[in-house]
């Protein structure tokens, strides 16, 4: 357990210090803080009627969010504070993904820290963080697909690539934009691949 915790403290640290601001900034008001008034009302109304319905000008795809607020708005019905405490959840575990690929790269314990503090830090994300706004959502899946993506290479499954390809082409369903993740590491393991070629250490 002890060992655990040490291993992956900058993480930990770095939710801690999230939380932290949350708490100071407070917000636990039963309004909406943006436009996101129109990304609960599609929510709200597929939770509600079964159907999405898009009745207001929008440019997010938003399908995916509202399905992820789905079952928080049928177990507690629709308030806009529930929606953003999904969202708060959904952006711990966007630090979490981080980590995971810092990790994955070999990077410092303090570097990595250092890293997520100043995503934790970035007015932009602390403000997307507790609104029901678009952007963490789509995040959240598509660094799930490049989270599963390394997972796969590590362990060398096909399987998990499909996922990957599979998770990624999904997150174009919440923000149009995050579905550019899976070509990106596409794009990157090939550029990766050349080098290694070069360098005469293979393609793994």
């Amino acid at each position: 357990m002890l060992t655990h915790l040490r291993a992956n403290w900058p993480v930990l640290c770095a939710i801690l210090f999230f939380l932290t601001l949350v708490a100071l900034i407070g917000p636990w008001s039963e309004i909406p803080l943006n436009d996101d008034w129109q990304y609960a009302h599609f929510a709200k109304t597929l939770a509600e009627s079964g159907t999405f319905r898009v009745d207001v000008p929008v440019a997010p795809s938003v399908i995916g969010q509202s399905l992820l607020a789905w079952p928080v708005i049928r177990i507690f019905g629709f308030s806009h504070l529930a929606l953003r405490m999904l969202t708060l959840a959904l952006s711990v575990l966007i630090l979490v993904e981080l980590d995971y690929l810092l990790a994955i790269g070999a990077v410092g314990a303090a570097v990595r820290f250092t890293a997520l503090s100043l995503v934790v830090a970035n007015p932009i994300f602390l403000h997307l963080s507790t609104t029901f706004m678009t952007e963490n959502y789509g995040y959240v899946v598509a660094l799930l697909a490049a989270c599963i993506w390394f997972r796969g290479k590590k362990t060398e499954s096909t399987s998990l690539a499909i996922v990957a390809a599979t998770v990624a082409g999904l997150s174009f369903w919440i923000r149009q934009f995050s579905a550019l993740v899976f070509p990106a590491l596409l794009l990157a393991e090939w550029i990766a691949s050349g080098a290694n070629l070069r360098n005469g250490r293979g393609i793994f």
